[in-house]
């Protein structure tokens, strides 16, 4: 069993490995990226579960289910990532983010 994955289908990794915070995503692979910890300023998790998140998530994808969204925000000292993560585990996902926060007050 694999311990990284925070979503099975299609196939999403996140997990920190030594001196890196590793993303692999087979879905989109664009947000694929490793970072060393020490490049690293700050790390959010931003829930888009708001009222005005929801009605936008419905206008563009129509009166289906509404995908389950959150995204991680990385700032690093080469500008900021984005990396959203829909449909994911998002306990293993808040286990990882403790654990790097933690990491980066080190």
């Amino acid at each position: 069993m694999n311990t990284n994955l925070i979503r099975n289908n299609p196939k999403f990794e996140l997990f920190i490995d030594r001196d890196y915070l590793i993303v692999n995503n087979e879905d989109f692979k664009k947000a694929n990226c490793n970072y060393k910890l020490t490049e690293i300023i700050d790390v959010e998790l931003i829930f888009n579960d708001n009222l005005f998140s929801k009605i936008i998530t419905i206008l563009i994808s129509g009166w289906g289910l509404p995908k389950n969204s959150t995204t991680l925000r990385i700032s690093h000292i080469n500008g900021v990532k984005e990396i959203l993560l829909t449909n994911c585990n998002m306990k293993k996902v808040e286990e990882i983010f403790i654990i790097l926060k933690n990491k980066l007050n080190e």
